[in-house]
């Protein structure tokens, strides 16, 4: 017989205690097949256009005009190129100049002969070739964005964070939408949608007829600059050193290339390629239709972290779609504006006073020209000149084959936006509000 006292452990070797254990293992692998399938949700979701975004399509197919003699957006269009082939030689004299009031950061469009431009607490729309005021709207907030003009319409974004639509012939409101935030960024208009950045760190695309959101994206950053949108790809900056490409339609992440410091200033898209400048001083480059592996950044980031801690692994390749950079000869120079891009050169201004001429396709050296004073703001290609200013109030045409300076206009103060073509002249913003006719 047993004594009652004595304890068995014939338990612990019983079946019945091993299925605990097998349910537990079960548990555990199911957990990190769990967070595994949780953090490729994570990586992947940027990636996936939001389903019901298709549904929603623009009522119009609004675009910016185009022919001689119209500059309907920032850079000229949805590329921003800054260039226009064919045109014949200015001769840098003033037609005429007029007083704007408190200078703002707006650059004018100019379609069908009237030039319209954002002021402070206005909107001005004025006869190109006379300088004779035709409106004036009263806006909520300064406008320091750059108009868009499509069909009947004209687009602004205001400091108080509304983006408006007008009615180019009157200058009668249509619509406003308001963001969460200031709105510097100046708005592209294509096949009926508008795009623009605001200082909520969100890129929103409305309806151009109607200001509906079709949808909004939300970036690490707030975006000062303008959208270039080309064959259904929407590139912009933030001030988070990245450079987001979307598709234009769904706003679903193609790309993100992330920079060690700031974009300087809108990107440009031509060649194949999309060019923009760095506040470190150089001109980078990627390739234009560029797609990222969702999870490739992360699996990169770990891999230079093994290179740096001198683990024995190759050195890791360069971001997807980078191409090449340029910069000056002496690097504490430094590009300063976006430059003017044309089929076969690009040119851009630096910090100390060279205006330089690169090819378009590798970035090599064309020429150099020392001009006396650094640029202040983004030039301009018209035919076989190219023209920009500078900080001592200078307007300056040069040869674009061999950097030769054609003619120097003095203004009135330093310019500061960069100049704008149309109606067969050339406009532009001077520091003391005076907005200027050149001919």
């Amino acid at each position: 017989m047993k004594n009652p006292d004595t304890i068995s452990t014939s338990w612990w070797n019983s079946p019945w205690t091993g299925r605990p254990r097998r349910r537990w293992g079960r548990r555990i692998i199911v957990l990190v097949l769990v967070f595994l399938l949780i953090g490729l949700l994570i990586v992947l979701r940027p990636f996936i256009p939001n389903p019901f975004v298709l549904n929603r399509q623009p009522t119009s197919s609004l675009s910016a005009p185009s022919g001689p003699g119209n500059w309907p957006a920032y850079g000229n269009g949805p590329s921003h190129t800054r260039y226009i082939p064919g045109v014949s030689r200015l001769q840098g004299r003033i037609r005429w100049s007029r007083n704007l009031g408190e200078p703002t950061d707006s650059s004018p469009a100019v379609i069908d002969g009237i030039l319209y431009v954002g002021g402070f607490f206005k909107i001005h729309a004025i006869e190109a070739s006379t300088g004779r005021h035709v409106w004036e709207a009263n806006t909520t907030g300064p406008i320091h964005s750059s108009p868009a003009v499509a069909g009947p319409l004209l687009f602004f974004g205001q400091l108080d964070g509304k983006i408006i639509a007008l009615e180019r012939s009157t200058g009668k409101f249509q619509w406003e939408f308001q963001s969460g935030n200031f709105v510097f960024s100046s708005p592209t208009v294509v096949k009926g949608i508008l795009y623009i950045g605001s200082g909520d760190e969100t890129i929103y695309a409305l309806d151009a007829q109607t200001g509906q959101l079709l949808w909004k994206k939300r970036i690490m950053g707030r975006v000062r600059f303008s959208p270039a949108v080309q064959d259904g790809i929407l590139y912009i900056s933030s001030d988070r050193r990245n450079l987001y490409c979307l598709s234009a339609r769904t706003g679903a992440l193609r790309l993100r290339y992330r920079m060690f410091r700031d974009i300087a200033d809108s990107v440009a898209v031509a060649n194949n390629l999309v060019y923009f400048v760095s506040r470190d001083g150089y001109l980078y480059t990627i390739r234009h239709g560029a797609r990222e592996i969702p999870g490739q950044y992360q699996l990169k980031w770990l891999w230079m972290q093994f290179w740096l801690w001198g683990l024995p692994v190759p050195p890791p390749r360069p971001q997807a779609g980078a191409e090449w950079r340029s910069s000056p000869k002496y690097r504490w120079r430094g590009f300063k504006f976006a430059p003017a891009v044309t089929p076969e050169a690009l040119y851009v201004g630096d910090r100390i006073g060279f205006f330089y001429a690169r090819s378009a396709i590798d970035g090599s050296s064309l020429w150099d020209l020392w001009v006396g004073s650094p640029a202040s703001a983004a030039p301009l290609a018209l035919g076989e000149t190219v023209y920009f200013a500078t900080e001592d109030g200078s307007l300056k045409a040069l040869s674009r084959n061999k950097g030769q300076l054609l003619w120097n206009l003095r203004l009135s103060a330093p310019v500061i936006v960069g100049p704008v073509y149309g109606a067969d002249l050339l406009f532009m913003r001077t520091k003391d509000g005076r907005l200027h006719a050149i001919e």
